[in-house]
């Protein structure tokens, strides 16, 4: 193979180089398993949460400061319930 393609040396007849049935096929599935794993967006639900929640702590805390955390419970506790 070697000698055929990079030698470009003339070489006898090697039927494995040159099935058409096997590589095509194999390639062809490669490719559309690839595109059919393609997202519209490179991340998901658990990316954005992963970005969301680092940022929503610190702001849920400055939030905090002019309320006292008793009240915050309590009227999270009843919108949760």
């Amino acid at each position: 193979m070697d000698h055929r393609w990079i030698g470009r040396k003339q070489v006898e007849d090697e039927p494995i180089l040159d099935s058409p049935e096997l590589g095509p096929v194999a390639d062809v599935q490669t490719i559309y398993q690839a595109v059919k794993q393609m997202r519209l967006f490179p991340f998901g639900r658990a990316g954005i949460l992963l970005i969301a929640l680092p940022v929503a702590v610190p702001f849920f805390l400055v939030c905090l400061t002019p309320f006292p955390l008793k009240v915050v419970l309590a009227k999270l506790m009843g919108a949760l319930l």
